[in-house]
């Protein structure tokens, strides 16, 4: 301990209620003698000895030593909740939610960690699915079964309390709900911080006011973990073991350009005996020059046209003798090393294309459905709401539109040239005015990172097997301090590292089917390496459930069902049924819950 302790005790009589009024002594330190401190400063003492503060005296003045207070509620914790509290920990102000506080000094406090996990789940330690939090009178049970864990002096127990006093040690969280009603990932939802009303209103309608936020085309390109989950043929050079099959092309280098071209692809396709193939191919610059638009006979035997969507049939056929080769040849003649790739879906066409190509731009992952993500949004949709015009005039439509421009120039089916313009001008947009143009209002947000650098402070962001939506996954990297690594080991082993140079570091582990040991192991190793003066906040409960999971795509499914087929039509196993409902409500009430757990590190404790 730095300083010098300055009020030491005679005998046991003087120390057991000068330590129940939380005196805090030098383990080594004779106890013979007393020397007495102002009544001022030890009535502050023993005021905040009453709510369980320690104190020391050091260097002759008094001090607090900070506690988080949590404090006993009737509803749970939000996960916003929670990212209020940890980023006004090192805060001057006290924006605290109404269920914490921290007692003594807070000012004392100098960094934060939050430690994401799984385990210490609420329904498997026995919570009620009514309590809101864990306590000494409370839930004693639980109280016990935590101490004797050895999480006594982590999850900020205090044995100074007096016995009349609730020793609260936990706040139940409540995790939220996607727009599907399936279940958030928490540590999402805390990376992630609402902007104000009139900051997403700038941002859905920037040419009102005259803002610009433009960004770098790389910026939108998706990378290599992106392209895997997003269904994109790999090429060699992202991984040089991926094999070219017979029949596939991949593009050549170029001449490593930085400055990037956009050519914006579109293809329209058939059904035959192998499955889809390309039947018309268009290709656009990003001067809007239509470079290509061509007709493809497949090598294979058409069983449907798909005229309605394709604009293409027999008759569009009937002479062309360009082949799959033919079209992939005259693409490798623009398209390489030194361009990217737009398109919508962009996958389906390189697959049918049968071709590889590094650097893609899916207007799919940078604009949202209407009602926000997991959904995709359609090319039609992204065109009428972001472009102000219609394309893709379905048949049900021509009746309708006949008579206007759009209509005059759509007959049937979907024109590649204008998709793949449509595409390039979304683009365009987005580059112009910023990541957070096009996504529905309840996903525009900065990052976590990025609000402690408002404060000037640093923060960095660790997660084992990190999965996130395309744009606020570039929103982290942008920042320069998130850091996805392979392993619960490698993120500790990351954590402790960036612990020492930033003043807040959010982790979180995966501990998949990990034995409760493991858990412990985890977070008393962190606890014990954490710089003195640091906050430790634990967000427990599991993440994974298979009947959850189980439910989630019987549902999906039934839905998609639904949409084309008549109800009698679907077995009753496929079906959603009442009874599937009502378990899936009881296991999101049940599993969406978890556990915030807070302390403050000191010098001598623990």
């Amino acid at each position: 301990m730095s300083g010098q302790v300055q009020e030491t005790m005679l005998n046991n009589e003087t120390i057991l209620p000068l330590k129940r009024a939380g005196l805090e002594l030098e383990k080594d330190e004779p106890k013979t003698e007393f020397v007495a401190i102002p009544s001022a400063k030890r009535k502050k003492r023993d005021k905040a000895a009453k709510n369980g503060v320690r104190s020391i005296i050091v260097n002759g003045e008094l001090i607090l030593i900070p506690k988080v207070a949590l404090e006993g509620r009737r509803e749970y914790a939000s996960i916003k909740d929670a990212r209020n509290f940890i980023v006004n920990i090192l805060n001057k102000e006290n924006k605290f939610p109404k269920w914490v506080n921290i007692l003594g000094e807070k000012e004392k406090i100098k960094k934060v960690v939050l430690l994401d996990c799984p385990g210490l789940d609420p329904t498997e330690l026995g919570l009620p699915l009514g309590d809101c939090f864990v306590s000494s009178s409370k839930t004693p049970e639980i109280y016990k079964a935590l101490k004797d864990k050895g999480l006594g002096p982590i999850i900020g127990m205090n044995e100074y309390l007096e016995t009349k006093k609730e020793d609260i040690v936990a706040v139940a969280t409540s995790a939220g709900l996607d727009n599907t009603k399936s279940l958030s990932d928490r540590f999402n939802d805390l990376l992630r911080s609402p902007l104000s009303k009139n900051q997403i209103k700038q941002i859905m309608n920037p040419e009102n006011n005259n803002q610009s936020n433009k960004i770098e085309s790389e910026m939108l390109t998706l990378n290599h973990e992106e392209l895997i989950d997003e269904g994109y043929p790999i090429p060699s050079s992202i991984d040089s073991e991926s094999e070219l099959v017979d029949g596939w092309v991949e593009t050549l280098p170029g001449s490593g350009s930085t400055n990037k071209k956009l050519m914006a692809l579109d293809c329209e396709m058939c059904n035959t005996a192998n499955g889809l193939a390309v039947t018309r191919v268009a290709l656009v610059d990003q001067d809007h020059k239509i470079l290509i638009n061509s007709f493809v006979k497949p090598d294979e035997e058409i069983t449907d046209y798909l005229t309605d969507y394709s604009g293409v049939d027999e008759a569009s056929l009937e002479n062309i003798e360009t082949t799959l080769k033919d079209i992939q040849e005259q693409i490798m003649e623009h398209v390489d090393g030194d361009v990217i790739l737009v398109g919508h879906g962009l996958n389906n066409d390189l697959n049918c294309l049968r071709m590889r190509h590094p650097y893609i731009i899916d207007t799919s992952t940078i604009y949202h459905h209407a009602n926000g993500p997991p959904g995709k949004p359609s090319l039609r949709y992204l065109a009428y709401r972001w472009l102000r015009r219609r394309i893709q005039i379905k048949p049900e439509d021509k009746e309708e539109t006949s008579s206007t421009q759009e209509a005059s120039s759509e007959e049937k089916g979907h024109d590649p040239c204008e998709d793949a313009l449509a595409s390039l001008q979304l683009v365009e947009l987005k580059l112009k005015y910023g990541l957070d143009y096009g996504l529905n209002s309840q996903f525009i947000s900065e990052t976590i990172i990025d609000v402690f650098k408002r404060l000037s402070m640093k923060c960095a962001v660790i997660e084992v097997g990190a999965h996130k939506d395309v744009l606020f996954a570039k929103k982290l990297q942008d920042t320069g301090e998130f850091y996805s690594v392979p392993s619960d080991d490698a993120a500790m082993e990351t954590l402790l590292e960036k612990h020492a140079t930033c003043d807040a570091v959010l982790a979180k582990l995966k501990l998949e089917n990990a034995k409760e040991d493991s858990l412990l192991g985890y977070i008393k190793s962190v606890y014990e390496a954490l710089e003195q003066k640091t906050a430790l906040v634990l967000l427990c409960g599991n993440r994974n459930n298979d009947e959850l999971d189980r439910l989630n795509k019987l549902q999906a499914s039934y839905r998609r069902a639904l949409a084309t087929t008549p109800l009698e039509n679907i077995p009753m196993e496929e079906r959603w049924t009442l009874a599937n409902d009502e378990r899936l409500r009881l296991i999101l009430d049940t599993h969406r819950r978890g556990l915030l757990f807070a302390s403050v590190k000191w010098e001598n404790q623990g």
